[in-house]
């Protein structure tokens, strides 16, 4: 359960990380799914399994996700959450994924990545990082 101005709502999962905004909100769970709601928790999609999780985030019109030491990516790496599963998979950061230490924002043309002591942006949605 998680409180909100409108009341407690309750998770379909046990959360580690949750990112919201008006009525919108992905939920990291404790076992490696990721869920979304896009009606301000009324309703949540079908928790799909993303390996290797670490962090999620919302942009403007998409769910975002980051993961760590992935098969692709021996550090960190953004991708697109749908309902319908996991789409577009950002380039690969060159830095190392501490654990707890990873956040990910985003606007129309910029994406941010807190990892560690370091802060990396993208303004590509994830083809290349500064």
């Amino acid at each position: 359960t998680v409180q909100t101005p409108a009341g407690p709502i309750a998770l379909p999962c046990t959360a580690i990380e949750l990112s919201a905004s008006d009525e919108r909100a992905i939920v990291l769970c404790d076992d490696s799914t990721v869920t979304v709601s896009s009606d301000a928790g009324s309703t949540w999609s079908k928790p799909l399994t993303v390996p290797h999780a670490v962090a999620v985030g919302l942009a403007p019109s998409q769910f975002i996700f980051a993961t760590k030491e992935s098969p692709d990516c021996p550090a960190v790496q953004l991708g697109i959450f749908s309902e319908s599963g996991v789409g577009q998979v950002s380039s690969c950061l060159d830095v190392p994924a501490v654990p707890g230490q990873v956040a990910i924002a985003a606007t129309d043309d910029l994406v941010v990545a807190w990892v560690g002591d370091g802060i990396s942006r993208s303004f590509d949605d994830g083809v290349t990082w500064e």
